[in-house]
């Protein structure tokens, strides 16, 4: 087998639950697949007694693969698949039990959203109170924690009793339609094997052997389903890292690993800690960043391989810059010979990607963004940009048909048609709107309407003040700031993006129009050949898992990563340094560690502090800071140096009423200074300095 010796003890140990704890690289998934053929070829179980959990397909069919290459057709009845998957396998045989018919429906999001907004509607909610997207994703916390209505209703709050009656309304509605949402499936599995004695000695009987990887990111419904399932004395072998844990903020709880010894009694751990991936200096740096946080089974990642080259640190006066110097080192890397598939950007939000992508593109670095779509190709960018084009030219059709119905105003896809049919488009949407008649002509023309202002009051605005307030008076960016979700912050951070290249655009001259000719030509990269290799795009959460010869992770400033909303949060501060971690294990070869002195906020150069990761990591294991890239504007000022108010990045402070705080970030704002400040217990407060009454405190 060619294991090493932590490895064959995984595979061999037998009689007591098994927990792996895996670092990064350390051929976790070897060990779990020699353990799975070592159970089958010694004649402890049948391969249908065996069932293996990942997290994702991808994972679950490489599994599938490596097993069914040792053990060929045998492998066939083993159950190696997600969370969700088997619980579609259980639930197809026994759901009647619960109601539901065993051919249910499993609704996706768009389903599950407008079942929400249904039910808000027939209750009289008003959404822009009580917005169904941040419902759905409260009900969908809810459920992975494994709590239903009557427990919001026992909190007795307001917004709690709403939330109550939304959730039993979405789920009475599913019921009738015979349908599951994602959450369902593992919460109705753990209905099913708690009610029903007999379904659950059934499922109990016929696994002996049950498995799960990357357990670190169980959250407590796929804990408490893991519990049911192996609760009728099958062996229980986990593997994961407590140093990966990053996905606390959509419900996995770490506590689940670093509790498994109290959950299994008697449990042995056996701990994977030989890299097989990168050189000894990038382990050493990580070692020496994950050691600052607290964890129950400490470990010290190593290698026989090479020392390796020296983490290389760059440092640049703005965004900008750092998406040049990227760019230029990679082109280097490339003439070097270095594949573009080896290679990888990782940054913190997918806003940071624009930068990044247009430098590429200016160099003619073929890339691709994994686990996302390019900047200009997002829906919220793509949006305002048809709002800008029909600002600018009113007859674009394409632009109209895009935007007609965001956001949703009641303008149906039959009416949009109704439009273009009547052929007077090219006369006005207004003179378009008298064919229709009734309730839809006024809806067209209360658009028309809405576009008439729009021109109005953008004629003559810089680019960036234009870009800003189509994404205001649109209703676009209001609407994503009521949603209140995580997924709608990172639109936000998106649009704040696309308001910094339009500054950045107008500063060299260009009109809207031009700004749009500009994109145009920006997100036009047919003429990159894929068969030579694309350098990867993507964020640190996307990441994991994957490994590339040269890592690239930019954006380490306070605020960016660790992020701000984790500054006051000793939990969320951990996880961020944990995906740091991640971050820098990617690495085989060649780590660079990247920060702008200064990042555009909506428009406007804020300073950036450095990220305190970055003072964690030894000094003999890095040179630089490199130099900013030549074709870079320098800035006026350095980060970190005293104002002439005596306040700078990283200093302590008090406001009179929010309390103390850090400041984050500090920009010009015409002659304002405007400064970010993460205040304990309230999060992130921008706010004019000469009014905010800030006191420094001293350290």
């Amino acid at each position: 087998m060619n294991l090493n010796d932590a490895q064959l003890e995984a595979v061999r140990h037998r009689g007591a639950p098994l927990l792996i704890v895996a670092g990064a690289g350390s051929g976790k998934t070897r060990a779990l697949t020699e353990r799975i053929v070592n159970i089958v070829e010694s004649g402890e179980a049948a391969p249908h007694q065996i069932i293996a959990i990942t997290f994702t397909n991808k994972a679950a069919r490489e599994m599938r693969e490596r097993v069914m290459s040792r053990l060929g057709a045998r492998a066939e009845s083993m159950w190696l698949m997600t969370f969700h998957r088997a619980s579609i396998e259980i639930l197809r045989r026994d759901i009647d039990r619960l109601g539901y018919p065993k051919s249910f429906t499993v609704y996706d999001q768009a389903d599950q959203l407008a079942v929400v907004r249904l039910v808000a509607r027939s209750l009289g909610l008003d959404e822009k109170r009580f917005p169904p997207s941040q419902l759905l994703h409260r009900i969908s916390a809810l459920k992975n924690e494994g709590k239903g209505a009557e427990e919001l209703r026992r909190q007795g709050g307001f917004y709690e009793g709403r939330l109550a009656a939304v959730m039993e309304g979405y789920t009475s509605r599913l019921v009738s339609q015979g349908a599951l949402d994602f959450d369902d499936l593992i919460l109705k599995t753990c209905e099913l094997l708690e009610d029903f004695e007999d379904v659950r000695s059934r499922w109990q009987h016929r696994f002996k052997h049950v498995l799960v990887d990357e357990y670190q990111d169980t959250n407590p419904i796929q804990y408490r389903w893991l519990r049911l399932l192996a609760g009728g004395g099958a062996e229980v072998a986990v593997v994961g890292d407590p140093d990966q844990a990053i996905y606390g903020w959509r419900g996995a709880d770490i506590r689940n690993i670093l509790e498994f010894e109290k959950d299994f009694p008697g449990a042995r751990v056996v701990i994977l800690d030989r890299n097989y991936r990168s050189t000894a200096t990038i382990l050493d740096a990580a070692n020496a960043v994950v050691h600052m946080n607290p964890t129950g089974h400490p470990k010290e990642l190593w290698t026989e391989g090479t020392e390796g080259e020296k983490i290389r640190l760059m440092e640049h006066p703005d965004d900008r810059a750092e998406g040049d110097a990227v760019a230029q080192e990679i082109a280097s890397l490339l003439r070097g010979g270095e594949r573009a598939d080896e290679i990888a950007v990782l940054f913190r939000t997918n806003a940071q990607s624009r930068s990044l992508e247009e430098a590429l593109i200016r160099f003619r670095i073929p890339y691709r963004v994994l686990a996302g779509v390019r900047f200009y190709e997002r829906a919220e960018i793509k949006d305002i940009l048809a709002y800008a084009r029909l600002v600018v030219n009113p007859g674009d059709e394409m632009a109209l048909r895009r935007v007609i119905n965001v956001p949703k105003r009641g303008i149906g896809e039959k009416t949009v048609e109704a439009l273009v049919e009547s052929g007077l488009l090219a006369d006005g949407l207004d003179r378009a709107a008298e064919a229709l008649g009734g309730r839809a002509a006024l809806k067209v023309k209360a658009f028309a309407g809405l576009l008439g202002d729009l021109r109005r009051e953008v004629e003559g605005l810089p680019v960036a003040e234009a870009v800003e307030h189509l994404a205001k008076a649109s209703g676009i960016l209001p609407e994503l700031r009521r949603e209140g979700t995580d997924e709608a912050q990172g639109r936000i951070e998106n649009i704040d993006a696309l308001v910094a290249r339009a500054k950045e655009a107008e500063d060299e001259g260009d009109d809207l129009a031009g700004f749009l000719s500009r994109v145009s030509l920006l997100s036009d990269v047919d003429e990159l050949d894929p068969s030579e290799g694309s350098v990867v795009l993507m964020t640190l959460h996307a990441a994991k898992g994957l490994e590339f010869g040269s890592v690239f992770l930019v954006g380490l400033e306070e605020g960016i990563l660790p992020h701000s909303r984790s500054l006051y949060e000793p939990r969320q501060l951990d996880e961020e340094r944990r995906l740091f971690y991640v971050g820098i294990t990617r690495a085989k070869s060649r780590l660079y560690l990247s920060r702008a002195m200064r990042r555009m906020t909506w428009g406007n150069p804020a300073v950036m502090g450095r990220s305190r990761f970055l003072e964690e990591i030894p000094g003999e294991l890095t040179e630089g800071w490199l130099p900013p890239a030549k074709i870079s504007r320098p800035p006026s000022g350095q980060p970190g140096s005293p104002s002439e108010d005596g306040l700078r990045l990283g200093d302590r402070v008090r406001h009179p009423s929010l309390g103390r705080g850090t400041i984050i970030s500090r920009r010009k704002d015409g002659d304002d200074d405007v400064v970010q400040v993460a205040f304990e217990g309230r999060g992130v407060k921008t706010l004019l300095l000469d009014m905010a009454g800030l006191i420094r405190e001293e350290a």
